[in-house]
């Protein structure tokens, strides 16, 4: 069955001489009326009250599971890239453009999950202009939301606003490259690191922030990444977001195809609830990987490296909670505004297991609009939650010292 979307009046490409046996037309529902008027059309159409991706895909992933697809096509101009990233995706063997851009573009990436999957996230609309921004906070009933870039990384040109803010945020956010998500509640994020060949998980582990990092960057604080402690405190919750992350897995990755990951979650460990924020095709940020060789005593790097060098499929679902051995934690305080006047003596840290510095006395700095822009970065590790806490308090000192004028 061949589908056909077209987003204007029949009329216009004479869809009446379209084989009523072998297509089916998706269009949107303002343009009943012009159907009914034209007559000719024989073909099944079905109306889409949201024209959108999200719905354009949940409607074909639908349609999948009854009739055979053997076509996606449009004479639409404008959706020329999209039924080709459909028809890539649901007919053909996913090419690894399609699946690099499931990882890398936020709108793609969640209108398929949307479309396909019963993962929760957030509801969510790609911006076009500042009459449709707010209307979704009016339709969805919202006093908060956030406003991102499809294709950065996570915390570059995110703005968290209320509708009142809208007229505050740059023009270029109805450009069509930004899309607005609902505020999540939870307070807490996870995230998942590993690699997959093809949905298989071959290593998966998990760390926590001990602040999100939006609210890091709007107190020009810093991240602090440690040990996820539902390893010790709630292990089921942690085996349920694993499992969603192989759901998500089976739907972005190739078959036989090494795949890294880095899957952010919100989640509150006393509701049990987790909401899908987004995941990339590597690995995270703040030395994760480090982190998981101190705690868990594998170097995650080599063993990516090796299975793309030898394709070595290594099946760790019997044995996929590894459990961490200590707490390691990367700490690291975003620059500030001004000249540095002061920093501690290296010898100072001698405690930890690695320290970087990334400042020099006499050095001028701004203040951090992203969370690559730090003074230093530190990894430590910790035999227990006393200790951890005993040793961010002596990093909370040594950070201090770090003083501008």
């Amino acid at each position: 069955m061949n589908l056909i979307l077209f987003r204007y009046s029949p009329r216009v490409v004479e869809l009446k001489y379209v084989d009523e046996t072998k297509s089916i037309i998706i269009a949107p529902e303002t343009l009943r009326r012009k159907y009914a008027e034209y007559q000719g059309v024989k073909a099944k159409v079905i109306f889409l009250t949201m024209y959108t991706l999200p719905e354009i895909i949940k409607c074909i992933n639908e349609l999948n599971k009854s009739v055979e697809i053997t076509s996606i096509t449009s004479l639409s101009e404008e959706d020329m890239e999209l039924v080709g990233f459909l028809e890539d995706f649901f007919l053909k063997k996913r090419s690894t453009f399609v699946v690099n851009t499931l990882f890398k573009d936020k709108y793609y990436m969640r209108s398929v999950l949307y479309g396909c999957t019963e993962i929760p996230q957030p509801k969510f609309e790609l911006v076009t202009s500042h009459e449709k921004l707010v209307g979704f906070f009016e339709k969805n009933k919202l006093t908060e939301a956030i406003v991102k870039a499809r294709n950065l990384a996570g915390s570059e040109e995110v703005y968290k606003v209320t509708k009142e803010e809208i007229s505050s945020l740059p023009k270029r956010i109805y450009n069509g490259n930004y899309l607005v998500e609902e505020y999540v509640e939870l307070k807490q994020m996870l995230t998942c690191d590993g690699f997959a060949v093809g949905s298989n998980i071959q290593y998966i582990f998990s760390n926590e922030y001990e602040e999100l990092l939006l609210n890091t960057l709007n107190e020009q604080s810093g991240y602090i990444i440690r040990t996820n402690h539902l390893y010790w405190n709630d292990i089921e919750l942690l085996k349920k977001i694993f499992a969603a992350c192989k759901n998500i897995l089976e739907v972005f990755t190739i078959e036989e195809q090494v795949t890294p990951f880095h899957f952010e979650w919100f989640y509150d460990d006393q509701s049990k609830q987790f909401v899908f924020c987004e995941v990339g095709k590597r690995f995270g940020g703040g030395a994760i990987p480090e982190l998981i060789q101190y705690s868990f005593g594998i170097n995650i790097l080599e063993k990516y490296w090796r299975s793309i060098d030898h394709s070595d499929e290594v099946d760790c679902s019997e044995h996929m909670l590894l459990m961490p051995a200590v707490i390691a934690t990367s700490y690291s305080p975003y620059l500030r505004e001004g000249v540095i006047t002061k920093v501690p003596e290296k010898k100072y840290f001698n405690w930890t297991e690695k320290t970087y510095f990334f400042v020099n006395v006499g050095d001028k700095m701004t203040s951090a609009n992203t969370i690559v822009q730090n003074e230093f970065l530190s990894i430590f590790i910790s035999k227990s939650e006393n200790e951890y806490l005993n040793n961010l308090r002596r990093m909370a000192y040594l950070s201090a010292q770090f003083e501008y004028e």
